[in-house]
């Protein structure tokens, strides 16, 4: 098969703009992820340490846990960040602003299994 030097050299340009995209998209994905971390350990970790719950034992942020309290999505724990239940610190907008809340979230959920 024969296939014009035009096309080889394009599809050349294609794969390596796709590569880009991907590598990008991941990196990005990898950076929320660290970001993630470190505003849960900033804000998080003293009463959450290893995911676990200093104050309620039964409430920490294992996946069993939080189903079994009805915590199953990153919504669910932006709700409680924002207007927790007794014995948890309340994070307004003002503390922990709704991008940095998110990654906390998303970091948690994708953390503790």
């Amino acid at each position: 098969m024969n296939i014009p030097r035009k096309f080889t050299a394009r599809w050349k340009e294609v794969v390596f703009c796709l590569l880009a995209l991907f590598t990008a998209g991941a990196t990005g994905l990898y950076a929320g992820q660290v970001r993630g971390e470190a505003e849960f350990k900033e804000h998080c970790s003293e009463c959450h340490f290893a995911g676990g719950n200093i104050v309620k034992a039964t409430k920490t942020l294992s996946e069993r846990d939080r189903v079994r309290n009805g915590v199953v999505s990153a919504n669910d724990i932006l709700k409680i960040m924002r207007a927790p239940g007794e014995g948890m610190t309340r994070f307004d907008e003002k503390t922990v602003p709704e991008e940095e809340a998110r990654k906390i979230a998303d970091y948690i959920i994708a953390t503790f299994k």
